[in-house]
């Protein structure tokens, strides 16, 4: 395993599940698999990854990027845009398990903006409005209809 220009290459016996090596004639192919992703894993660690692990330590915390303040106010704009904001708002924190729209991560933002626009679009063909401008929306809302389960979100614009 060669990574930044400095290589560690490990050798490992194949062994059974007693830790005890396998005689030549009865080694199997999976017996060789499991004994090259051992030494692949130990390589890895002897360049430091996951050393964490062996150090007794918790797995390292992921900073998830939260949304701005600014961009929680503009979620919450659209929200009153539509028939019973409160009603889609305190749906919304609920199904994303948060208190306010500032705890909602960037990828989260994202799936609520095109589940409203697919929603909005839905509403629309619902009253026979011809999509005009947001035709192109209305087809890409299509794609993002896994977004939101309509039952608990349908919502008039």
């Amino acid at each position: 395993m060669t990574i930044d220009g400095i290589e560690h290459i490990e050798y490992l016996p194949i062994m059974d599940y007693k830790n005890k090596s396998i005689l030549l004639e009865n080694v199997t192919s999976f017996d060789v698999n499991k004994s090259i992703q051992r030494s692949l894993t130990k390589a890895l660690a002897r360049h430091g990854l996951g050393l964490y692990l062996y150090a007794g330590e918790d797995l390292p915390e992921i900073e998830i990027e939260k949304i701005s303040a600014k961009d929680a106010k503009i979620l919450q704009n659209v929200v009153k845009n539509f028939a019973e904001p409160d009603k889609l708002y305190a749906t919304l924190l609920k199904r994303y398990n948060v208190r306010s729209f500032k705890e909602l991560t960037l990828k989260q933002r994202v799936e609520i903006l095109e589940g409203l626009a697919a929603l909005r679009c839905q509403w629309q063909k619902k009253q026979g409005r011809r999509a005009g401008k947001g035709t192109e929306q209305c087809k890409r809302s299509a794609q993002c209809d896994h977004a939101f389960d309509r039952e608990n979100l349908s919502a008039k614009f």
